[in-house]
């Protein structure tokens, strides 16, 4: 399974959010979450995703999970980087939760529709 990372900051109002996508070994959504979490550091924000990410793949029995990410400060973590167009939707699911800032949230299906494979 992959576990894709992004996260955005917002110092000027105290603004972070962390979100995850989980996808099978061909590409296709598993699970999407995210967390809100108010004032953090960039690589603070990143890590909230790998662990919120990490912690909701145990409990529901997954293993064998590569992390993704595009922090570069993040990945030398010995977490695997990858570039930035292949983290698109978590950058789009970034995006959209912004409209809309809660505790955590996982979505069963992509909010994006039928975007099939990266």
């Amino acid at each position: 399974f992959y576990l894709n990372i992004d996260g955005s900051v917002r110092l000027e109002v105290d603004f972070a959010l962390a979100v995850g996508i989980v996808r099978d070994k061909v590409g296709n959504w598993i699970f999407g979450f995210n967390r809100f979490l108010g004032t953090c550091l960039v690589i603070e924000v990143e890590l909230w995703g790998i662990l919120d990410g990490l912690d909701i793949l145990i409990d529901r029995g997954y293993d064998n999970v590569l992390v993704q990410t595009d922090s570069l400060e993040v990945a030398t973590a010995s977490i695997c980087h990858i570039p930035r167009e292949e983290n698109q939707e978590a950058d789009r699911l970034v995006k959209l939760t912004h409209l809309d800032s809660q505790g955590l949230q996982v979505f069963e299906v992509s909010p994006f529709g039928e975007t099939g494979l990266l």
